[in-house]
């Protein structure tokens, strides 16, 4: 033992042998507990140092402490040792632009840069740390660098609970001073999070221990949230409703006002906003955009592409006066990453995430329309909900529209919307028909009794008027000896709504008993058509509503004819109304002298059954019949999308074959392909083959890094780095980090077929390794490229 510490410890017995001796008991020079402030709530606080004799050298800097009110927050720009009585000499202690919140939500502290040199020790290096944690103890510490000496910990750090690591002495030899992340420790109630302590128990040094950002929560219960009409983001903790971000900016009475929130971040959680924009007008009309939110729950390396990672680009919410919301993105394409992809953000989508047992366990809802027990509607523009438990749940953009503004005239009941003009028994065909609360007399129509008669008709436009609710465009229907045709070339229902539908060249065919739909693509309820043939009975619903569209509806009338619907919308309790578009009837006929089309069998070969993203895959497709060669066009399917079509050409025996190329920039992922033979001529009957399967893998984008492989000291290099797709391929939907020594010094979002751009490091004093990563999209894999910089001395 030291003589400082022997000391220390006569004096501290010799101080309360005399207190005692005084008939002072060890509490008596306290306050009564009346007397003593409130413990806080929550606290946070910078650096803190202490001797080994348990006395104060540094007291907590920046340090704020709540009970209610307003968030507290304090900064401090600089704090270094040279000030300091006791730790002058030896000591290399210093802290940059620390920053502290307490609050309702919970504590957070913020260092960007902390250099901790202990004397007769390496120091330790920490940058962009944060310690946070919010009333229910969930809690994170992360860092963007941690550095002993010379040697380079982050990775072996970063996301582990109660990691510690022996400091050692200039000379590299082991001492008792140890760094330690992640203590917790819990007393009266109170449970603290220190996010570093260097400590130190030798007693041979002034310092005993040090603490670099701590926080602190007692589990007390959070106030109610004020009621809102419009709110810009929330996020709560889904075990028990904790409040991790105090809901903001939001605007709480009626008539037109505006809120706006600059930066937002999150306690308990690394969850941040940027530039959060709320308007309401007096017409009940509402407006929100967020340019940016990101949440991470994880500390891991690259957090922004794990599965717990949400990130939102560019969103914005409009509801008009009547209540009729829509959800847009900047870049439709890059707009709500989540479950490590970015995913498919349409009005009205659901995003579920499903286990082995298909229980879902994660979903995302967009443009989300949730009816009260009052008759409000609440709208949300994005809802993320983990249904495990395990990430917070988020809701950004919600807007409540009251009973009168967002509950239509419910209209007919179910059952009672008129089904339309009764057809039965006759080949016919018809461009558009609304019965219900709209209505459109079903125009144009052609009909007979029987087949073989020659009709047609057309029409420019057909709508509702006014209302401009239903319209078409470019109508034409047609009847013949061999069956019916309609085709509208532009379908437009209820625009600027959850419900809006937009179909171009939708068109029915019923030849010879059997029906066909295909249209060249739109939107139905806000989600993408692919253009091409139709599966039967594809039927989109809207989350929480009660409307469905049906697209290639095929039914069998009372006589045995059949008829096709290219669409069907149906909204009984909604707006109580029913839409059908590009209907087609008719029978099974013959060609008169007693013939029926060929048997034909339909098969699919492909070049490779993998390969990756960019590579050619040829399809061949061999159409065989008894007796003649088919002739004609064969499709390549995917589901309802055409890949590429093809004439036959003849091949050995009855056989026909085609060749079709796929396109290079097929998406990466599993495919299951088919080949359809339908033909125009009725000798030969339609044939489909079995479904191949094929496998993209991702590929390697093209990525190279250059800089001056020689530099002065104290200069700043310049690095240049190139990303571009492979040939063929689709465009790259990245990022490109830029990491020095270990540690990332830039990040670049790419989003096209090549990217170009420089990036000027800080000054360099010794030689240094800088790696550039793409860290992968949905068709290319993670690529690497670097460089040694060599900085030479004269």
């Amino acid at each position: 033992m030291s003589l400082r510490r022997t000391l220390a410890l006569a004096l501290s017995g010799a101080l309360l042998m005399s207190g005692l001796a005084a008939g002072l008991s060890p509490t008596a020079s306290t306050p009564a507990a009346a007397d003593q402030p409130a413990a806080p709530q929550t606290a946070a606080s910078g650096i803190a140092i202490r001797d080994i004799d348990g006395g104060t050298v540094t007291a907590p800097t920046a340090a704020v402490t709540w009970n209610s009110g307003e968030t507290e927050r304090a900064t401090l720009a600089h704090y270094d040792n040279t000030t300091v009585d006791g730790i002058k000499n030896g000591y290399d202690i210093r802290v940059a632009n620390t920053e502290t919140r307490a609050g309702g939500t919970g504590a957070t502290t913020e260092v960007e840069d902390a250099v901790l040199g202990l004397r007769g020790r390496v120091p330790v290096t920490v940058t962009g740390l944060r310690v946070s944690i919010a009333p229910n103890g969930r809690s994170f510490v992360s860092f963007d660098s941690l550095k002993v000496g010379d040697e380079d910990i982050t990775g072996q750090a970063r996301g582990r609970q109660d990691f510690s690591y022996r400091v050692p002495d200039s000379g590299g030899r082991t001492t008792n001073t140890v760094l330690r992340l992640n203590s917790t420790a819990h007393s009266n109630g109170t449970t603290t999070l220190t996010g570093l302590t260097i400590s130190d128990d030798s007693y041979q040094y002034e310092v005993s221990t040090l603490r670099l950002g701590q926080v602190s929560t007692t589990a007390f219960a959070q106030q109610e949230s004020a009621p809102f009409r419009a709110a810009g983001v929330q996020i709560t903790d889904p075990a028990d409703g904790t409040r991790l971000l105090d809901t903001a900016p939001t605007i709480d009475t009626p008539g037109a006002a505006s809120a706006s929130a600059r930066a937002l971040q999150a306690d308990g959680v690394r969850a941040s906003a940027s530039n959060v924009v709320l308007a309401t007008a007096a017409d009940g009309s509402a407006q929100l955009s967020i340019d940016a939110f990101e949440q991470f729950a994880t500390v891991e390396s690259f957090p922004e592409y794990r599965a717990s990672a949400l990130r939102v680009y560019g969103l914005s919410l409009s509801v008009d006066a009547e209540g009729n919301s829509s959800v847009s993105f900047a870049d439709p394409s890059s707009a709500v990453f989540v479950d490590a992809r970015w995913i498919n953000a349409q009005n009205g989508v659901i995003y579920t995430k499903v286990d082995d047992r298909q229980e879902p366990v994660l979903q995302v809802y967009v443009n989300e329309r949730i009816t009260g027990a009052d008759g409000s509607v609440t709208v949300n523009a994005l809802r993320y909900v983990d249904l495990t438990g395990a990430w917070p749940s988020v809701v950004l953009g919600q807007i409540t529209i009251p009973p009168h503004q967002g509950e239509p005239d419910p209209g007919p009941g179910p059952g009672e919307i008129p089904d339309g003009t009764d057809f039965s028994g006759k080949w016919h065909a018809f461009g558009v028909e609304a019965t219900g609360a709209s209505r459109v007399t079903a125009a144009p129509v052609v009909a007979s009794e029987q087949g073989g008669t020659m009709l047609s008709r057309n029409a420019e436009t057909v709508g509702d008027g006014g209302a401009d609710q239903i319209s078409a465009s470019g109508l034409d229907v047609a009847l013949n000896e061999h069956g019916a045709a309609s085709s509208v070339s532009r379908l437009r229902l209820f625009p600027n709504t959850d419900l809006a539908i937009d179909l171009t060249n939708l068109t029915t065919e019923v030849v010879d008993g059997k029906a066909t739909v295909t249209s060249d693509g739109g939107t139905v309820f806000g989600i993408a058509v692919e253009a091409g043939a139709i599966e039967p009975d594809t039927v989109f619903t809207v989350p929480g509503g009660t409307a469905t569209a049906t697209l290639g509806r095929i039914e069998t009338d009372r006589t045995g004819l059949t008829v096709a619907t290219g669409l069907v919308f149906l909204d009984a309790h909604g707006l109580g109304t029913r839409v059908s578009a590009a209907r087609a009837a008719g029978g099974e006929t013959d060609d008169g002298d007693g013939t029926v089309a060929a048997e034909t069998r339909t098969s699919l070969s492909l070049s490779r059954t993998s390969s990756r993203h960019g590579s050619p895959v040829t399809a061949t497709i061999r159409v065989t019949s008894s007796g003649s060669v088919p002739e004609g066009r064969v499709q390549l399917r995917r589901g309802s999308a055409i890949l590429g079509t093809a004439t036959l050409s003849p091949a050995s025996g009855d056989s026909s074959s085609a060749r079709i190329p796929l396109s290079r920039s097929l998406a990466a992922g599993g495919h299951a392909l088919r080949a359809v033979y339908a033909p125009a001529d009725p000798q030969w009957a339609e044939s489909r083959s079995a479904a191949r399967s094929l496998r993209v893998a991702k590929s390697k984008p093209g990525l190279r890094l250059t800089a001056k492989k020689s530099v002065r000291p104290g200069s700043r290099a310049t690095v240049r780095i190139a990303v571009k797709r492979v040939a063929g391929g689709a465009a790259l939907r990245g990022t490109v980090n830029l990491y020095q020594k270990g540690k990332r010094v830039a990040t670049k979002r790419v989003i096209g077929n090549s990217k170009t751009f420089t990036v000027r490091l800080k000054t360099l004093r010794s030689s240094s390794r800088v790696k550039a990563v793409f860290v992968g999209d949905k068709n290319y894999a993670k690529a690497t490229a670097q460089q040694r910089i060599i900085v030479k001395r004269r």
